[in-house]
């Protein structure tokens, strides 16, 4: 009877761990291709929550003075937003200025921008760009045209 509660109790123990790791370890895993949503203008966090929350991979964040609640918040601008996403695990950072539908996020090779009557609506960077320009402290249209990065120009 000595042997059937050891052998019991192993595997009981070979039980809790096995469904343990699965649990935190294999079901936890980041996903591969996410992207960092951030908000520079806090006025219009209803809009870009309801717009961006519901995108598969995305990660809603907002920089500026005011925190919302299921948005991450950092303050600072678009410097702080740079930093940011430098540490992060995600692979692209969409910064947006005025929320609006993308309905593709492909990876840019350089940059990407959202224009709508020759305004800016947000921005789409991949992580290498980003990590050039996120110590710069002069406007990032200036840094591409000093550093001769392409602008992809997408009209919506």
């Amino acid at each position: 009877m000595k042997i059937f509660d050891i052998l019991m109790s192993i595997s009981i123990f070979c039980i809790f761990t096995s469904t343990f790791y699965i649990h935190f370890y294999l079901e936890r895993r980041l996903p591969t291709d996410t992207i960092m949503v951030a908000l520079l203008n806090s006025n219009k966090i209803q809009h870009f929550r309801k717009i961006y929350s519901s995108y598969p991979g995305a990660e809603l964040w907002s920089f500026g003075h005011f925190a919302h609640k299921k948005v991450r918040f950092v303050p600072g601008d678009i410097h702080d937003a740079f930093k940011t996403f430098i540490d992060t695990y995600h692979k692209k950072i969409l910064l947006v200025w005025m929320p609006f539908p993308v309905t593709n996020f492909k990876t840019p090779e350089t940059i990407m921008e959202y224009v709508r009557k020759n305004k800016t609506l947000a921005m789409l960077w991949n992580k290498e760009t980003a990590k050039k320009y996120a110590l710069q402290n002069i406007d990032w249209r200036r840094w591409c045209h000093i550093e001769n990065i392409k602008i992809e120009k997408v009209f919506v």
